[in-house]
Formats: structure tokens, sequence, C-alpha cells
């Protein structure tokens, strides 16, 4: 018999994973937050029932044997508890004859391969990597007779295009941002019906609607790399190497961002803007408006920025991109703001400039804006109605920008800007990339959205 070890999670939020009795548990956020090791805790739990099969995907097999990975990590804990491992099989075996198999998913068809198996226990490591169906279809094969509760466990990090975000939706705060500390381990009830899934707050609800169904319980938990003290601890460089990444990346590992993607967007790439040190006569001037008016708080992390972004247009038909100025703050200073810029901007351009102000759909949208005209009564002042996605009318200046016909004035404002275009629409925000979109539309004579008053 081997000798008996004791190995206990960090306190906080592995602790609060490894002690839900959610049939389905997704731990996820920041990178390091000891994720991976957490679901190798999770097998010790029925090691001593003969009968208990337990299944561990990573998307791809070289994944999983990676220095540092599932099974690496499985190497370093399994056998303190009497597993013998079967590097062939990729499976780990205790004495009483419980069973513990690591697996690759790599093409959406091999889910099929696991038909007819029946798995007590199966964990998903970095779930945004595997799709929807595959996900789902193994669901079907969370089935067992040894007495166990079928329960499936999955950890994550966060990316803004996967379907992961949509089902802990609930579980972040109301820009789908980041967790919400006050839901975290918060359980709900799922049913999944003709591929949608369907919430209630409690079982019996979903029971009522779905006739036949059997909810199955959910709950998502935060991790942040300030939960894994062993690491904090022996690797403390490992939190400088993340916030050495770039800002997206930053906000994805670090910061557990779920507004955010890796991969950058398709519109902008910092060379289609050449700097200019100078600013050559310029026939039309505008300031655009995207507006935002909320202050950072802990219910609400990052919200939105308002956006000032200045651009003109040569005789020649160069648009040069000469400032943006954002905020967050309360719509009183960002009101102040505007005007302190009109009033900026006016003594510097003169009759060539024009302020634009998106305005929000709606009565109320309607109103705001025209009160902000009439606080800047003596300006020249436009109303536009956004039309269309962002992309949409992010197009035209993107297109005009890689032929490079948009320059840009060097100035501490480019670094900020040029992270935000990269990602778009990719990115945490967009603020920047409205305005700037905003105001090329209009000095360009561009109408994909529809504005009161004529140039």
């Amino acid at each position: 018999m081997a000798e008996t070890k004791t190995l206990a999670p960090h306190p906080g939020k592995q602790s609060l994973f490894l002690a839900t009795a959610a049939d389905l548990a997704i731990y996820g956020g920041s990178a390091g937050g000891g994720k991976s090791y957490a679901l190798i805790l999770e097998q010790l739990r029925h090691s001593d029932n003969p009968g208990f099969r337990s299944i561990l995907f990573r998307r791809t097999v070289p994944q999983l044997m990676q220095q540092g990975g599932l099974v690496d990590t499985a190497r370093g804990i399994l056998p303190l508890f009497g597993a013998t491992e079967n590097k062939v099989e990729h499976q780990f075996t205790f004495e009483s004859g419980a069973q513990v198999k690591f697996a690759g998913m790599q093409y959406e068809d091999d889910c099929y391969q696991h038909d007819g198996a029946q798995y007590a226990l199966i964990c998903f490591d970095e779930l945004i990597h595997f799709t929807e169906k595959q996900f789902f279809y193994l669901l079907t094969r969370n089935r067992s007779v040894c007495g166990v509760r079928p329960y499936i466990r999955c950890t994550t990090n966060p990316r803004k295009s996967s379907w992961v975000k949509d089902l802990i939706r609930w579980w972040l705060d109301e820009n789908g941002s980041y967790a919400r500390e006050d839901r975290a381990g918060v359980i709900r009830w799922m049913v999944r019906r003709n591929n949608v899934t369907y919430w209630a707050d409690t079982p019996d609800e979903l029971k009522a609607e779905h006739i036949g169904s059997l909810p199955i319980s959910v709950t998502f938990i935060p991790a942040a790399l300030s939960d894994n003290l062993t690491l904090e601890r022996e690797n403390p460089e490992y939190r400088s190497s993340l916030m050495a990444g770039t800002q997206a990346e930053q906000d994805r590992l670090l910061h557990g961002n779920w507004n955010v993607d890796d991969e950058k967007g398709d519109y902008f790439r910092e060379h289609y803007f050449p700097l200019i040190r100078h600013v050559p006569d310029l026939v039309h001037v505008v300031r655009f408006w995207d507006r935002a008016a909320t202050k950072p708080s802990e219910s609400n992390k990052d919200p939105d920025y308002t956006a000032g972004a200045l651009l003109g247009k040569t005789k020649d038909g160069k648009f040069i991109l000469l400032h943006i100025h954002r905020l967050r703050d309360t719509p009183g200073q960002v009101r102040a703001t505007i005007r302190q810029f009109a009033e900026m901007d006016r003594e510097q351009y003169g009759r060539r400039y024009t302020i634009a102000l998106e305005e929000e759909p709606g009565a109320s949208g309607k109103s705001e804006a025209e009160s902000l005209v009439s606080f800047l009564a003596g300006f020249q002042v436009k109303r536009v109605k956004a039309t269309g996605s962002k992309e949409h009318r992010a197009a035209p200046l993107s297109s005009q920008a890689e032929i490079s016909n948009v320059l840009m004035l060097e100035g501490p404002w480019n670094r900020e800007w040029i992270a935000e275009a990269e990602n778009f629409p990719n990115g945490a925000h967009d603020d920047q990339v409205d305005a700037v979109a905003g105001a090329f539309n209009l000095v360009a004579e561009i109408k994909p959205s529809s504005f009161s008053g004529n140039w």
C-alpha cells in the first residue's frame, strides 16, 4: 500500500472550484491561476472507487504532453497516491482500479471516437480551444454506474470570440468583460435542446418549461494569478512576463478580460499611418466625439471611453489624423471636456472646424444630443446618427489608410491609438476607432451614416 500523502488546494478560488457541487463547473480567467493543477487534484476524489473512469482533454496530444502540461503535472501528483502510468495509453490506474485517461480531440469529429464510452468525470483544459459541438457531444458520454454522480470540470482563459463567453455570460459584468465577484461560484441551471441553451435560477423552472428534460447545475469561478500563491512565490517573474506581452495579451491573460482576442483585426496596421511632424494647409477639420459617461468602479472596472478624434483633409486629398483625446468620467465632465477642446480647436482652425457628435438611437439619444448642441452654442456642430455595424463604418477609413492616404501627426497619443486600431474589432475597446472613422466619413463626405445638417 502506498504511503498516504496529503495535497491541498490554495484557499480562495481554487478551493471554491474543488468544493463546488455543480454538475458543470468552469474555472477561468487569468493565466497562472492554478487551473490545470486543480483539474489534476480533482482526479483524487474518487481514486478508491474501482469503477471510476475519468478523462481529461486538451485539443491536441502534443499540448497534453508539453512540459508543464496536464500529463507532466499528473506525473508529479497521481503516483504519490498509488497510481501507475501507462505511457502508451496516456492513462493512470490507481490501486483500486480507478482510471484517469488523457486524450486529444484535434478534429471536430474526433468527439465521435468516444461513442459508447462512459466517463463519470469529464475534464476540458482550455475549453476555448474546443468547439461547441465537441463539448456538448461529450456531455452525452458523461454517465456512470460506479456510484459517482456524473460531473464535468473545465478550465479556460478568456476569449472574446469564443462560444464559452456566451455560456458564462451571466457571471460577467454588464459589458461582458470581467467576472463578477459576487456571482463567483453561484449555481444556475441549464437545459440544452436542439442546440439551444435555456437557463433558470432553479431546476423546477426548467422542468416546467421543458418536459422530460433533466436540468444540470452550472457555475463559473474566476481565476487570477494572485490565487496561485505557489507560482507567485516561486516564480515572481511570471507576472512580469505577462506584462511584457501586447495590450491584448495583458488584458486577456493577466486581467481576465473576456472582451479581447489575441488575434489582430483585419482593418488596421501601424504602417498604414505614416507619421508627420508638420501639418500642411487643411480644407476641412472635424473633431468627432464618440461619447460615454461612466467612471471605472468595482462593478464596472473597464467601462467605455469618451473619445474625440480630430481629423483634417488637405487640398490634395490627403487625410491627417491630428489628435485623439479620451477620458472616462461623469456626464458633466465629459461635456466640459468637449467644450474645452472645441474652444482650442476653433482657435487653431477657425471656420474650417466642425464638431461632430454621435447621436444615440431613440428619443433619449436625440434629446441628449440636442442638449449638448445647445451647450455648444456658437460652434458649428453636426449630429450623426450612426447606422450599420462598427466594422461597416470603419471600412472606408481602412481602405484609405491601407494605401497610406491617412497620415498621422506625431504625438504621445499615437501608441494608444495604434494598439486599439490593430486589434479592432477584437479588442476590449473600439472608442477611438469609432471616433476616427466618424471624423473620416464626414471629412471625406462618405455617408454610411445619416446626419443632421449639410456641409
